[in-house]
Protein backbone atom coordinates (compact mmCIF):
# COMPACT_ATOMS: atom_id res chain seq x y z
CA UNK A 1 0.00 0.00 0.00
CA UNK A 2 1.28 3.45 -0.77
CA UNK A 3 2.24 5.76 2.06
CA UNK A 4 -0.63 8.18 1.59
CA UNK A 5 -3.23 5.46 1.00
CA UNK A 6 -1.93 3.59 4.05
CA UNK A 7 -2.57 6.60 6.21
CA UNK A 8 -5.97 7.11 4.64
CA UNK A 9 -6.88 3.56 5.47
CA UNK A 10 -5.58 3.94 9.01
CA UNK A 11 -7.48 7.07 10.05
CA UNK A 12 -10.73 8.86 9.25
CA UNK A 13 -10.54 11.46 6.49
CA UNK A 14 -9.85 14.94 7.90
CA UNK A 15 -12.03 16.57 5.26
CA UNK A 16 -15.13 14.96 6.71
CA UNK A 17 -15.31 12.26 4.13
CA UNK A 18 -16.76 9.11 5.67
CA UNK A 19 -14.14 6.60 6.72
CA UNK A 20 -15.74 3.86 4.64
CA UNK A 21 -15.47 5.89 1.44
CA UNK A 22 -11.85 6.76 2.26
CA UNK A 23 -10.96 3.11 2.80
CA UNK A 24 -12.72 2.10 -0.43
CA UNK A 25 -10.63 4.63 -2.34
CA UNK A 26 -7.49 3.31 -0.68
CA UNK A 27 -8.43 -0.25 -1.64
CA UNK A 28 -9.13 0.84 -5.20
CA UNK A 29 -5.68 2.42 -5.43
CA UNK A 30 -4.10 -0.77 -4.12
CA UNK A 31 -6.01 -2.88 -6.62
CA UNK A 32 -5.05 -0.64 -9.55
CA UNK A 33 -1.38 -0.90 -8.61
CA UNK A 34 -1.62 -4.69 -8.51
CA UNK A 35 -3.61 -4.66 -11.75
CA UNK A 36 -0.90 -2.74 -13.59
CA UNK A 37 2.04 -4.69 -12.16
CA UNK A 38 0.45 -8.08 -12.77
CA UNK A 39 -0.40 -6.92 -16.28
CA UNK A 40 3.28 -6.35 -17.00
CA UNK A 41 4.41 -9.45 -15.10
CA UNK A 42 1.77 -11.98 -16.22
CA UNK A 43 -0.50 -10.79 -19.03
CA UNK A 44 2.00 -9.05 -21.34
CA UNK A 45 4.68 -11.79 -21.49
CA UNK A 46 2.04 -14.49 -21.71
CA UNK A 47 0.21 -12.77 -24.56
CA UNK A 48 3.52 -12.11 -26.29
CA UNK A 49 4.49 -15.79 -26.28
CA UNK A 50 1.05 -17.33 -26.80
CA UNK A 51 0.03 -14.76 -29.41
CA UNK A 52 2.53 -16.19 -31.86
CA UNK A 53 1.33 -19.77 -31.35
CA UNK A 54 -2.22 -20.15 -32.66
CA UNK A 55 -1.50 -23.88 -33.00
CA UNK A 56 -1.52 -24.09 -29.20
CA UNK A 57 -5.15 -22.96 -29.13
CA UNK A 58 -6.07 -25.07 -32.14
CA UNK A 59 -4.79 -28.28 -30.59
CA UNK A 60 -6.76 -27.48 -27.45
CA UNK A 61 -9.81 -26.90 -29.68
CA UNK A 62 -10.32 -23.52 -28.04
CA UNK A 63 -13.45 -21.65 -29.02
CA UNK A 64 -13.51 -17.83 -29.20
CA UNK A 65 -15.31 -17.87 -25.84
CA UNK A 66 -12.50 -20.02 -24.36
CA UNK A 67 -9.85 -17.59 -25.62
CA UNK A 68 -11.70 -14.52 -24.35
CA UNK A 69 -12.23 -16.14 -20.95
CA UNK A 70 -8.53 -16.96 -20.80
CA UNK A 71 -7.68 -13.35 -21.64
CA UNK A 72 -9.95 -12.13 -18.84
CA UNK A 73 -8.34 -14.55 -16.40
CA UNK A 74 -4.82 -13.47 -17.38
CA UNK A 75 -5.64 -9.77 -17.06
CA UNK A 76 -7.85 -9.80 -13.96
CA UNK A 77 -7.14 -13.09 -12.21
CA UNK A 78 -3.72 -12.43 -10.65
CA UNK A 79 -4.60 -8.92 -9.48
CA UNK A 80 -7.91 -10.04 -7.95
CA UNK A 81 -6.30 -13.02 -6.20
CA UNK A 82 -3.46 -10.94 -4.74
CA UNK A 83 -5.78 -8.13 -3.71
CA UNK A 84 -8.20 -10.57 -2.05
CA UNK A 85 -5.33 -12.05 -0.07
CA UNK A 86 -4.34 -8.60 1.11
CA UNK A 87 -7.93 -7.87 2.17
CA UNK A 88 -8.00 -11.06 4.24
CA UNK A 89 -4.77 -10.03 5.96
CA UNK A 90 -6.20 -6.54 6.49
CA UNK A 91 -9.13 -8.01 8.38
CA UNK A 92 -6.64 -9.10 11.02
CA UNK A 93 -4.55 -5.96 11.23
CA UNK A 94 -4.26 -2.71 9.28
CA UNK A 95 -0.53 -2.65 9.90
CA UNK A 96 -0.20 -6.16 8.47
CA UNK A 97 -2.32 -4.98 5.56
CA UNK A 98 0.25 -2.32 4.69
CA UNK A 99 3.11 -4.78 5.05
CA UNK A 100 1.31 -7.36 2.90
CA UNK A 101 0.76 -4.88 0.08
CA UNK A 102 4.37 -3.78 0.10
CA UNK A 103 5.50 -7.43 0.07
CA UNK A 104 3.23 -8.27 -2.87
CA UNK A 105 4.47 -5.27 -4.83
CA UNK A 106 8.06 -6.27 -4.07
CA UNK A 107 7.40 -9.80 -5.35
CA UNK A 108 5.88 -8.52 -8.58
CA UNK A 109 8.78 -6.12 -9.13
CA UNK A 110 11.21 -9.00 -8.53
CA UNK A 111 9.51 -11.12 -11.20
CA UNK A 112 9.36 -8.16 -13.57
CA UNK A 113 13.09 -7.58 -13.14
CA UNK A 114 13.83 -11.25 -13.86
CA UNK A 115 11.66 -11.20 -17.00
CA UNK A 116 13.29 -8.04 -18.32
CA UNK A 117 16.82 -9.25 -17.55
CA UNK A 118 16.08 -12.63 -19.13
CA UNK A 119 14.89 -10.89 -22.26
CA UNK A 120 17.75 -8.38 -22.48
CA UNK A 121 20.73 -10.38 -21.24
CA UNK A 122 22.12 -13.92 -21.64
CA UNK A 123 22.39 -14.28 -17.84
CA UNK A 124 20.61 -17.34 -16.44
CA UNK A 125 20.44 -19.38 -13.25
CA UNK A 126 21.66 -18.06 -9.88
CA UNK A 127 23.24 -14.88 -11.34
CA UNK A 128 19.89 -13.96 -12.88
CA UNK A 129 18.11 -14.64 -9.60
CA UNK A 130 20.57 -12.39 -7.74
CA UNK A 131 20.13 -9.72 -10.40
CA UNK A 132 16.36 -10.00 -9.97
CA UNK A 133 16.61 -9.68 -6.20
CA UNK A 134 18.78 -6.59 -6.50
CA UNK A 135 16.56 -4.99 -9.10
CA UNK A 136 13.37 -5.90 -7.26
CA UNK A 137 14.69 -4.44 -3.99
CA UNK A 138 15.81 -1.20 -5.64
CA UNK A 139 12.49 -0.65 -7.44
CA UNK A 140 10.54 -1.51 -4.29
CA UNK A 141 12.43 1.15 -2.34
CA UNK A 142 11.76 3.61 -5.16
CA UNK A 143 8.07 2.69 -5.12
CA UNK A 144 7.78 3.14 -1.35
CA UNK A 145 9.53 6.53 -1.29
CA UNK A 146 8.29 8.17 -4.48
CA UNK A 147 4.72 9.38 -4.82
CA UNK A 148 5.40 9.99 -8.51
CA UNK A 149 6.11 6.30 -9.09
CA UNK A 150 2.90 5.29 -7.36
CA UNK A 151 0.96 7.86 -9.36
CA UNK A 152 2.51 6.58 -12.59
CA UNK A 153 1.33 3.06 -11.76
CA UNK A 154 -2.25 4.28 -11.53
CA UNK A 155 -1.98 6.25 -14.78
CA UNK A 156 -0.77 3.05 -16.45
CA UNK A 157 -4.05 1.29 -15.61
CA UNK A 158 -5.11 0.98 -19.31
CA UNK A 159 -1.91 -0.93 -20.17
CA UNK A 160 -3.17 -4.47 -19.37
CA UNK A 161 -6.34 -3.75 -21.34
CA UNK A 162 -4.22 -2.65 -24.31
CA UNK A 163 -2.20 -5.89 -24.06
CA UNK A 164 -5.44 -7.89 -24.18
CA UNK A 165 -6.83 -5.87 -27.09
CA UNK A 166 -3.69 -6.38 -29.17
CA UNK A 167 -3.72 -10.10 -28.38
CA UNK A 168 -7.28 -10.67 -29.62
CA UNK A 169 -7.05 -8.38 -32.66
CA UNK A 170 -3.49 -8.05 -34.00
CA UNK A 171 -1.76 -11.31 -33.03
CA UNK A 172 -2.20 -14.49 -35.14
CA UNK A 173 -4.49 -15.81 -32.38
CA UNK A 174 -6.84 -12.94 -33.15
CA UNK A 175 -8.02 -14.77 -36.26
CA UNK A 176 -9.38 -17.55 -34.09
CA UNK A 177 -11.42 -14.99 -32.15
CA UNK A 178 -12.61 -12.99 -35.15
CA UNK A 179 -13.58 -16.17 -37.01
CA UNK A 180 -16.00 -16.81 -34.18
CA UNK A 181 -15.66 -20.58 -34.52
CA UNK A 182 -18.41 -20.38 -37.11
CA UNK A 183 -18.21 -21.49 -40.72
CA UNK A 184 -21.45 -19.78 -41.73
CA UNK A 185 -19.80 -18.03 -44.69
CA UNK A 186 -18.23 -21.13 -46.20
CA UNK A 187 -19.29 -22.94 -49.33
CA UNK A 188 -21.44 -26.04 -48.88
CA UNK A 189 -22.94 -28.58 -51.23
CA UNK A 190 -26.08 -30.62 -50.79
CA UNK A 191 -25.43 -34.18 -51.88
CA UNK A 192 -28.55 -35.84 -53.35
CA UNK A 193 -29.96 -38.53 -51.10
CA UNK A 194 -29.35 -41.29 -53.64
CA UNK A 195 -25.65 -40.33 -53.82
CA UNK A 196 -24.99 -40.13 -50.09
CA UNK A 197 -22.57 -42.93 -49.26
CA UNK A 198 -20.14 -43.26 -46.34
CA UNK A 199 -16.75 -41.75 -47.12
CA UNK A 200 -13.53 -43.01 -45.51
CA UNK A 201 -10.22 -41.19 -46.09
CA UNK A 202 -6.86 -42.44 -44.81
CA UNK A 203 -4.15 -39.84 -45.31
CA UNK A 204 -0.64 -41.14 -44.65
CA UNK A 205 2.48 -39.05 -44.19
CA UNK A 206 5.98 -39.21 -45.71
CA UNK A 207 4.98 -42.15 -47.91
CA UNK A 208 6.67 -42.31 -51.36
CA UNK A 209 5.00 -44.44 -53.99
CA UNK A 210 8.34 -46.09 -54.80
CA UNK A 211 8.41 -47.71 -51.34
CA UNK A 212 5.23 -49.58 -52.14
CA UNK A 213 6.29 -51.13 -55.45
CA UNK A 214 8.11 -54.30 -56.38
CA UNK A 215 10.62 -54.69 -59.22
CA UNK A 216 7.77 -54.84 -61.76
CA UNK A 217 6.20 -51.57 -60.67
CA UNK A 218 3.28 -53.23 -58.87
CA UNK A 219 2.19 -53.10 -55.26
CA UNK A 220 4.40 -55.61 -53.45
CA UNK A 221 1.98 -58.29 -52.22
CA UNK A 222 4.64 -60.08 -50.22
CA UNK A 223 5.56 -57.10 -48.06
CA UNK A 224 2.26 -55.21 -48.06
CA UNK A 225 -0.58 -57.74 -48.41
CA UNK A 226 -3.31 -55.47 -47.07
CA UNK A 227 -2.52 -52.53 -49.33
CA UNK A 228 -2.16 -54.91 -52.27
CA UNK A 229 -5.51 -56.52 -51.50
CA UNK A 230 -7.16 -53.10 -51.28
CA UNK A 231 -5.52 -51.97 -54.53
CA UNK A 232 -6.99 -55.09 -56.17
CA UNK A 233 -10.48 -53.71 -55.51
CA UNK A 234 -9.80 -50.01 -56.16
CA UNK A 235 -8.66 -47.55 -58.82
CA UNK A 236 -4.95 -46.76 -58.68
CA UNK A 237 -4.03 -43.26 -59.81
CA UNK A 238 -0.40 -43.85 -60.69
CA UNK A 239 0.42 -40.22 -61.49
CA UNK A 240 -0.69 -38.75 -58.17
CA UNK A 241 1.80 -36.19 -56.85
CA UNK A 242 1.93 -34.04 -53.75
CA UNK A 243 2.07 -30.25 -53.79
CA UNK A 244 5.06 -29.93 -51.45
CA UNK A 245 7.22 -31.81 -48.96
CA UNK A 246 5.91 -29.96 -45.89
CA UNK A 247 2.64 -31.12 -44.31
CA UNK A 248 1.30 -27.67 -43.27
CA UNK A 249 1.31 -26.81 -46.99
CA UNK A 250 0.58 -30.19 -48.55
CA UNK A 251 -2.44 -31.25 -46.48
CA UNK A 252 -4.40 -27.97 -46.77
CA UNK A 253 -3.84 -28.08 -50.54
CA UNK A 254 -5.28 -31.60 -50.66
CA UNK A 255 -8.29 -30.69 -48.54
CA UNK A 256 -9.09 -27.43 -50.34
CA UNK A 257 -7.96 -27.97 -53.93
CA UNK A 258 -6.05 -24.67 -53.79
CA UNK A 259 -2.41 -23.71 -53.47
CA UNK A 260 -1.72 -23.03 -49.81
CA UNK A 261 -0.53 -19.73 -48.39
CA UNK A 262 2.86 -19.53 -46.73
CA UNK A 263 1.36 -17.83 -43.71
CA UNK A 264 2.78 -18.04 -40.21
CA UNK A 265 -0.69 -18.93 -39.02
CA UNK A 266 -1.20 -22.61 -38.28
CA UNK A 267 -3.22 -24.54 -40.90
CA UNK A 268 -6.72 -24.10 -39.53
CA UNK A 269 -10.32 -23.43 -40.51
CA UNK A 270 -9.64 -19.70 -40.06
CA UNK A 271 -6.93 -19.80 -42.73
CA UNK A 272 -8.77 -22.27 -45.00
CA UNK A 273 -12.52 -21.86 -44.33
CA UNK A 274 -13.56 -23.62 -47.55
CA UNK A 275 -12.36 -27.20 -47.25
CA UNK A 276 -13.60 -30.76 -47.61
CA UNK A 277 -15.12 -30.83 -44.11
CA UNK A 278 -17.11 -27.62 -44.42
CA UNK A 279 -18.09 -28.43 -48.01
CA UNK A 280 -19.83 -31.69 -47.05
CA UNK A 281 -21.12 -30.59 -43.64
CA UNK A 282 -24.60 -29.88 -45.03
CA UNK A 283 -25.15 -33.51 -45.99
CA UNK A 284 -22.64 -35.44 -43.86
CA UNK A 285 -21.63 -35.92 -40.29
CA UNK A 286 -17.91 -35.20 -40.12
CA UNK A 287 -15.61 -37.29 -37.93
CA UNK A 288 -12.16 -35.88 -38.64
CA UNK A 289 -9.03 -37.02 -36.83
CA UNK A 290 -6.43 -34.45 -37.82
CA UNK A 291 -2.86 -34.51 -36.60
CA UNK A 292 -1.09 -31.36 -37.81
CA UNK A 293 -3.91 -29.30 -39.29
CA UNK A 294 -7.16 -28.18 -37.70
CA UNK A 295 -9.27 -27.49 -40.78
CA UNK A 296 -12.45 -28.93 -39.31
CA UNK A 297 -14.20 -26.21 -37.26
CA UNK A 298 -14.99 -27.13 -33.62
CA UNK A 299 -18.68 -26.80 -34.43
CA UNK A 300 -18.42 -29.76 -36.81
CA UNK A 301 -15.74 -31.90 -35.16
CA UNK A 302 -15.70 -32.64 -31.47
CA UNK A 303 -12.53 -33.64 -29.67
CA UNK A 304 -11.54 -37.34 -29.93
CA UNK A 305 -12.04 -39.50 -26.87
CA UNK A 306 -8.31 -39.46 -26.12
CA UNK A 307 -8.46 -35.68 -25.89
CA UNK A 308 -11.44 -35.46 -23.53
CA UNK A 309 -10.50 -33.37 -20.54
CA UNK A 310 -7.60 -31.89 -22.49
CA UNK A 311 -9.57 -29.19 -24.28
CA UNK A 312 -11.31 -25.95 -23.37
CA UNK A 313 -10.35 -23.05 -21.16
CA UNK A 314 -9.36 -25.17 -18.16
CA UNK A 315 -6.75 -27.05 -20.17
CA UNK A 316 -5.59 -23.76 -21.70
CA UNK A 317 -5.24 -22.13 -18.30
CA UNK A 318 -3.32 -25.10 -16.91
CA UNK A 319 -0.89 -25.22 -19.80
CA UNK A 320 -0.38 -21.46 -20.00
CA UNK A 321 0.34 -21.41 -16.28
CA UNK A 322 3.20 -23.80 -17.03
CA UNK A 323 4.38 -21.56 -19.87
CA UNK A 324 4.38 -18.52 -17.57
CA UNK A 325 6.34 -20.45 -14.94
CA UNK A 326 9.05 -20.98 -17.57
CA UNK A 327 8.95 -17.31 -18.54
CA UNK A 328 9.67 -16.14 -14.99
CA UNK A 329 12.08 -18.95 -14.15
CA UNK A 330 15.73 -17.85 -13.87
CA UNK A 331 16.72 -21.09 -15.55
CA UNK A 332 17.05 -21.49 -19.29
CA UNK A 333 13.79 -23.02 -20.53
CA UNK A 334 11.74 -23.43 -23.69
CA UNK A 335 8.83 -21.00 -23.68
CA UNK A 336 6.92 -22.41 -26.65
CA UNK A 337 3.31 -22.94 -25.49
CA UNK A 338 2.84 -25.62 -28.13
CA UNK A 339 5.74 -27.68 -26.80
CA UNK A 340 3.43 -30.08 -24.97
CA UNK A 341 1.45 -31.80 -27.65
CA UNK A 342 1.93 -35.38 -28.72
CA UNK A 343 -0.39 -37.91 -30.21
CA UNK A 344 -0.12 -40.89 -27.88
CA UNK A 345 -0.54 -44.41 -29.21
CA UNK A 346 -2.21 -47.20 -27.31
CA UNK A 347 1.17 -48.83 -26.71
CA UNK A 348 2.60 -45.58 -25.40
CA UNK A 349 -0.34 -45.15 -23.05
CA UNK A 350 0.18 -48.67 -21.68
CA UNK A 351 3.85 -47.97 -21.08
CA UNK A 352 3.06 -44.68 -19.40
CA UNK A 353 0.51 -46.27 -17.09
CA UNK A 354 3.21 -47.81 -14.94
CA UNK A 355 5.66 -44.93 -15.18
CA UNK A 356 5.90 -41.51 -13.67
CA UNK A 357 3.63 -39.12 -15.56
CA UNK A 358 5.63 -36.83 -17.76
CA UNK A 359 4.57 -34.76 -20.73
CA UNK A 360 6.47 -35.61 -23.90
CA UNK A 361 8.06 -32.89 -25.95
CA UNK A 362 6.72 -32.99 -29.53
CA UNK A 363 5.46 -29.65 -30.78
CA UNK A 364 3.39 -28.54 -33.70
CA UNK A 365 6.61 -27.82 -35.52
CA UNK A 366 8.02 -30.70 -37.47
CA UNK A 367 11.51 -30.88 -36.10
CA UNK A 368 9.99 -32.27 -32.92
CA UNK A 369 6.99 -34.24 -34.16
CA UNK A 370 8.79 -37.45 -33.44
CA UNK A 371 7.31 -39.45 -30.62
CA UNK A 372 3.91 -40.96 -31.33
CA UNK A 373 2.82 -41.30 -34.96
CA UNK A 374 -0.31 -43.55 -34.84
CA UNK A 375 -2.36 -40.70 -33.43
CA UNK A 376 -5.89 -41.53 -32.33
CA UNK A 377 -5.93 -44.64 -34.51
CA UNK A 378 -7.92 -46.63 -31.96
CA UNK A 379 -10.52 -43.88 -31.66
CA UNK A 380 -10.78 -43.64 -35.43
CA UNK A 381 -11.28 -47.39 -35.68
CA UNK A 382 -13.97 -47.39 -33.00
CA UNK A 383 -16.09 -44.76 -34.75
CA UNK A 384 -16.17 -46.67 -38.05
CA UNK A 385 -19.75 -47.85 -37.67
CA UNK A 386 -23.09 -47.40 -39.46
CA UNK A 387 -25.19 -44.34 -38.70
CA UNK A 388 -28.54 -42.92 -39.76
CA UNK A 389 -26.82 -40.02 -41.51
CA UNK A 390 -23.97 -40.52 -44.01
CA UNK A 391 -20.59 -39.88 -42.41
CA UNK A 392 -17.24 -38.60 -43.60
CA UNK A 393 -14.51 -40.47 -41.69
CA UNK A 394 -11.08 -38.84 -41.99
CA UNK A 395 -7.76 -39.81 -40.44
CA UNK A 396 -4.40 -38.16 -41.03
CA UNK A 397 -1.86 -40.50 -39.48
CA UNK A 398 1.86 -39.76 -39.15
CA UNK A 399 2.94 -43.07 -40.69
CA UNK A 400 5.25 -44.25 -42.09
CA UNK A 401 6.69 -40.87 -41.06
CA UNK A 402 9.86 -40.72 -38.97
CA UNK A 403 11.02 -41.66 -36.44
CA UNK A 404 11.31 -45.20 -37.72
CA UNK A 405 10.77 -47.34 -34.64
CA UNK A 406 8.06 -49.88 -35.50
CA UNK A 407 8.46 -53.45 -36.69
CA UNK A 408 5.74 -54.91 -38.94
CA UNK A 409 4.12 -56.52 -35.88
CA UNK A 410 3.77 -53.14 -34.17
CA UNK A 411 6.51 -53.88 -31.66
CA UNK A 412 8.83 -50.94 -31.01
CA UNK A 413 12.60 -51.12 -31.01
CA UNK A 414 15.23 -48.72 -29.72
CA UNK A 415 16.32 -46.24 -32.34
CA UNK A 416 19.05 -43.60 -32.53
CA UNK A 417 18.05 -39.99 -31.87
CA UNK A 418 19.32 -38.96 -35.31
CA UNK A 419 19.39 -40.62 -38.72
CA UNK A 420 22.74 -42.26 -39.18
CA UNK A 421 24.33 -40.83 -42.32
CA UNK A 422 21.99 -37.84 -42.64
CA UNK A 423 22.70 -34.17 -41.98
CA UNK A 424 19.88 -31.62 -42.12
CA UNK A 425 22.09 -29.01 -43.79
CA UNK A 426 23.79 -31.30 -46.29
CA UNK A 427 21.41 -34.23 -46.81
CA UNK A 428 22.18 -37.92 -47.09
CA UNK A 429 25.79 -38.99 -47.20
CA UNK A 430 27.09 -40.11 -50.59
CA UNK A 431 27.95 -43.49 -49.06
CA UNK A 432 25.23 -46.04 -49.82
CA UNK A 433 25.15 -48.25 -46.66
CA UNK A 434 23.84 -45.61 -44.17
CA UNK A 435 21.16 -44.57 -46.66
CA UNK A 436 20.12 -48.17 -47.21
CA UNK A 437 19.87 -48.67 -43.45
CA UNK A 438 17.51 -45.72 -43.17
CA UNK A 439 15.41 -46.98 -46.08
CA UNK A 440 15.13 -50.48 -44.61
CA UNK A 441 13.90 -49.03 -41.31
CA UNK A 442 11.39 -46.95 -43.27
CA UNK A 443 10.16 -50.07 -45.08
CA UNK A 444 9.74 -51.93 -41.78
CA UNK A 445 7.53 -49.09 -40.55
CA UNK A 446 5.63 -49.13 -43.82
CA UNK A 447 4.87 -52.80 -43.20
CA UNK A 448 3.41 -51.79 -39.85
CA UNK A 449 1.35 -49.16 -41.66
CA UNK A 450 0.07 -51.92 -43.93
CA UNK A 451 -1.02 -53.81 -40.82
CA UNK A 452 -3.15 -50.82 -39.74
CA UNK A 453 -4.69 -50.65 -43.20
CA UNK A 454 -5.77 -54.25 -42.73
CA UNK A 455 -7.43 -53.35 -39.43
CA UNK A 456 -9.38 -50.53 -41.09
CA UNK A 457 -10.59 -52.75 -43.95
CA UNK A 458 -11.51 -55.54 -41.53
CA UNK A 459 -13.46 -53.10 -39.37
CA UNK A 460 -15.33 -51.70 -42.37
CA UNK A 461 -16.30 -55.20 -43.48
CA UNK A 462 -17.37 -56.23 -39.98
CA UNK A 463 -19.63 -53.17 -39.76
CA UNK A 464 -21.13 -53.74 -43.21
CA UNK A 465 -19.61 -50.51 -44.56
CA UNK A 466 -16.91 -51.69 -46.92
CA UNK A 467 -19.04 -52.33 -50.00
CA UNK A 468 -21.19 -49.24 -49.37
CA UNK A 469 -18.36 -46.78 -48.78
CA UNK A 470 -16.15 -44.60 -50.92
CA UNK A 471 -12.68 -45.34 -49.50
CA UNK A 472 -9.63 -43.21 -50.27
CA UNK A 473 -6.04 -44.00 -49.27
CA UNK A 474 -3.26 -41.58 -50.15
CA UNK A 475 -0.36 -39.55 -48.70
CA UNK A 476 0.70 -35.91 -48.61
CA UNK A 477 4.32 -36.29 -49.77
CA UNK A 478 7.22 -38.71 -49.97
CA UNK A 479 10.77 -38.92 -48.71
CA UNK A 480 14.03 -39.48 -50.56
CA UNK A 481 16.60 -42.20 -49.96
CA UNK A 482 18.97 -41.16 -52.74
CA UNK A 483 22.60 -40.82 -51.57
CA UNK A 484 23.82 -37.24 -51.66
CA UNK A 485 20.29 -35.81 -51.81
CA UNK A 486 18.05 -34.20 -49.20
CA UNK A 487 15.19 -36.17 -47.67
CA UNK A 488 12.48 -33.55 -48.11
CA UNK A 489 13.88 -30.81 -50.37
CA UNK A 490 13.33 -31.20 -54.11
CA UNK A 491 16.68 -31.64 -55.87
CA UNK A 492 18.00 -33.00 -59.14
CA UNK A 493 17.76 -36.72 -58.38
CA UNK A 494 15.02 -37.15 -55.75
CA UNK A 495 11.82 -35.96 -57.45
CA UNK A 496 10.61 -39.54 -58.08
CA UNK A 497 10.64 -40.22 -54.31
CA UNK A 498 9.34 -36.87 -53.06
CA UNK A 499 6.55 -36.06 -55.49
CA UNK A 500 4.79 -39.31 -56.39
CA UNK A 501 2.52 -40.71 -53.67
CA UNK A 502 0.07 -43.63 -53.48
CA UNK A 503 -3.55 -42.86 -54.36
CA UNK A 504 -6.18 -45.60 -54.30
CA UNK A 505 -9.91 -44.85 -54.50
CA UNK A 506 -12.48 -47.61 -54.07
CA UNK A 507 -15.98 -46.64 -55.16
CA UNK A 508 -19.04 -48.31 -53.61
CA UNK A 509 -19.40 -51.95 -54.67
CA UNK A 510 -16.17 -51.86 -56.70
CA UNK A 511 -14.62 -55.33 -56.83
CA UNK A 512 -11.95 -55.17 -59.55
CA UNK A 513 -8.72 -53.23 -59.93
CA UNK A 514 -8.42 -50.29 -62.30
CA UNK A 515 -5.49 -48.06 -63.26
CA UNK A 516 -5.82 -44.39 -64.17
CA UNK A 517 -2.72 -42.56 -65.38
CA UNK A 518 -4.20 -39.06 -65.38
CA UNK A 519 -2.28 -36.48 -63.38
CA UNK A 520 -3.65 -35.73 -59.92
Amino acid sequence: MTIETSRAAAAPASSGEPETASRLKAELRCFLELFVLSGFVVAQPLFDVAGGSPDFFLFRRASPADILLLVALAVLGPALALWAGEVVVGALSRRLRRVAHLAVVAGLLLLLTIEMAKHLTPVRGVPLLLLGLAGGLATTVLYARSAAVRLWLRYATPAPLVFALLFVTVSPVGRLVVAGGDDAGTTRVVVPADAQVPVVILLFDEFPLTSLLDSRGRVDRRLYPNLARFAGEATWYRNATGIGPFTPYAVPAMLTGRYPSRSAVAPSYTEYPDNLFTLLSESYDVRAFETVTQLCPPRLCTAPATDRGQTGWRALARDLAGVWAKIVSPRRADEDPAAQFSEVTAADREQAAGATARKPGPTFRFDQLKANQPARFGDFLDQLRPSDRPTLHFLHILLPHQPWKYLPSGAQYSYPPINFGYDRKVGWTTQAPPVQLGQQRHLLQLAYTDRLVGEVVQRLKAQGLYDKALVVMTADHGISFTPGQAQRTLQERNAHELMWVPLFIKTPNQRSAKVDDRNW
